[in-house]
């Protein structure tokens, strides 16, 4: 009984260090984030820099066991502007810091994304995400346009992903999205 207590403590203490290291990082994230955003809005006379949610999910979607951190850019704006850090139909930025260290996120720069693959940080034009078991693991179904698989964009598409430090791989081809009847 002794020895179960001191596994499931330690295990329980194993798990909330990951966690809040993925909330520090997550808190640089989100702090190099808004002075960018300050920035470019007050560079542009838009206003005040406004976040409308928190732009942050933890969620090991690599699985390996490391919190992933994904930052949604369409949860800002600048008091001026609705669409200046909008994407448009077909869709917007999502950032995907898998496996972050704390000297990764400090080099980053949320202006110059481009330049950061080395660093397991990729980003991808999509409407959305829901993470979904696949075959057991953790996978991204992600949302794109109609476009991508032949169809108008309001019906859109949805396509499976994997994610590694190696980037994307693709599961599922993109499918159109299921029509919905009003009958």
């Amino acid at each position: 009984m002794k020895k179960n207590s001191i596994i499931f403590l330690t295990t329980f203490f194993l798990i909330s260090c990951g966690n809040l290291y993925a909330k520090e990082i997550s808190t640089i994230i989100i702090d190099k984030f808004f002075q960018d955003g300050q920035k470019k809005c007050a560079k542009l006379g838009l206003g005040k820099y406004l976040l409308l949610d928190d732009p942050v999910k933890i969620i090991d979607i690599s699985n390996d066991g490391v919190k992933d951190i994904i930052l949604d850019t369409s949860k800002q704006r600048c008091e001026k502007s609705y669409s200046i850090f909008a994407g448009g139909t077909g869709g917007n930025d999502f950032i995907f810091f898998i496996n972050p260290s704390k000297s990764i996120i400090n080099s980053w720069s949320p202006s110059n994304i481009s330049n950061y693959k080395e660093y397991n940080v990729f980003k991808m034009f999509i409407r959305n995400f829901k993470v979904i078991n696949w075959q057991g693991q953790n996978a991204l179904k992600i949302q794109l346009h109609g476009i991508a698989c032949g169809v108008d964009g309001a019906t859109g598409c949805y396509s499976i992903v994997s994610v590694s430090e190696n980037g994307f791989k693709i599961l599922q081809n993109p499918q159109p999205n299921p029509s919905y009847s009003l009958n």
